[in-house]
């Protein structure tokens, strides 16, 4: 079933494409992906704040809260990396690249 939203998401091996990858796409360096990392970074810690409540430490419950705080760190990082190699590769200014009068 082809994605209405993201026709072509499928990397170019054919495999389909992941969330946080179709999100990035999506997202603009405005700053909303600094919003949406400090999102999931919020999130994770609310996952381990909500596991580490929890009286009986054995239920499956447990785990399930700390792998969902794993993979929405995980997240964020992408976004983070997504950024500062964005970042790194935007000319910069000072060093007279694009200077606009």
């Amino acid at each position: 079933m082809e994605d209405a939203v993201f026709p072509d998401a499928r990397r170019a091996d054919g495999a389909p494409d992941g969330i946080v990858t179709r999100l990035l796409r999506e997202l603009d360096h405005s700053g909303r992906m600094k919003v949406a990392a400090a999102y999931f970074r919020q999130k994770a810690e609310q996952c381990r704040r909500l596991a580490h409540a929890m009286t009986e430490q054995a239920d499956p419950a447990v785990v399930m809260l700390h792998e969902m705080a794993d993979e929405f760190d995980a997240n964020a990082l992408a976004l983070e990396s997504r950024m500062e190699r964005d970042t790194s590769l935007e000319p910069r200014v000072d060093e007279g690249a694009l200077r606009v009068h």
